[in-house]
């Protein structure tokens, strides 16, 4: 059965890179969405095995998202990506570790945000 990654970000680059990055591989199976109101209703039809989000989404930002994700039972223990313009400044204080989150820096490179996304996957 394939692994299921949702995908969430606003910007349509970024969508179109991640869903590049996984396409053509029957072991995985994306979804994306523009923002973190319309991931939330579909976490729990969808449920996902890995979640890769943005950390600057309208309305609802990564880091309550993230936040909401954490609080809910179905995506407790589910494994985050966050990706991030600013990673550079969140340095030891980052607030992201706490909640066992994978903050990688954008632009990210395809290859390793395949490689990062596999290994949580295989965990």
């Amino acid at each position: 059965m394939a692994k299921r990654i949702l995908h969430v970000d606003d910007d349509p680059i970024f969508l179109d890179l991640v869903r590049a990055t996984f396409a053509g591989d029957p072991e995985v199976q994306i979804r994306s969405i523009r923002n973190a109101e319309d991931a939330l209703t579909v976490l729990p039809d969808f449920k996902p095995d890995l979640i890769i989000a943005d950390i600057a989404l309208p309305n609802i930002g990564g880091f309550e998202f993230i936040l909401r994700l954490r609080e809910a039972p179905q995506t407790t223990t589910v494994p985050v990506i966050a990706l991030s313009g600013r990673a550079r400044n969140l340095g030891s204080q980052n607030p992201f570790h706490q909640m066992a989150v994978v903050v990688l820096e954008k632009p990210v490179g395809p290859d390793m945000l395949r490689r990062e996304a596999m290994r949580l996957l295989s965990a």
